[in-house]
């Protein structure tokens, strides 16, 4: 893993890089923590879905805005899912 591997973690948003193959691989994720995983994913893309619906309504800065919102809680509650040394892992590779 290097630096590609680092720009996957860091860029993708949201919590659906949690579902990709290497990353429950590398992560070493329980069934338990994937499913838990899917919810909250499942989760923000029914909100994403509803925000879309509304983006007619409101300003371009607005919805950007609030779908950013949508995927940062995705994140921390993705990452509220692994355990203590999962999200240690996490963070090297992020930061």
């Amino acid at each position: 893993h290097g630096d590609e591997w680092r720009r996957l973690l860091r860029g993708a948003p949201g919590a659906a890089v949690f579902e990709l193959p290497e990353v429950v691989h590398h992560f070493r994720l329980t069934h338990e923590q994937q499913q838990q995983i899917a919810r909250v994913v499942e989760t923000a893309k029914a909100a994403l879905a509803e925000l879309s619906g509304r983006a007619h309504r409101f300003d371009r800065a607005w919805h950007t805005a609030e779908r950013q919102t949508v995927l940062d809680a995705a994140r921390r509650e993705a990452l509220e899912v692994l355990d203590e040394q999962q999200r240690a892992q996490w963070h090297r590779w992020t930061e």
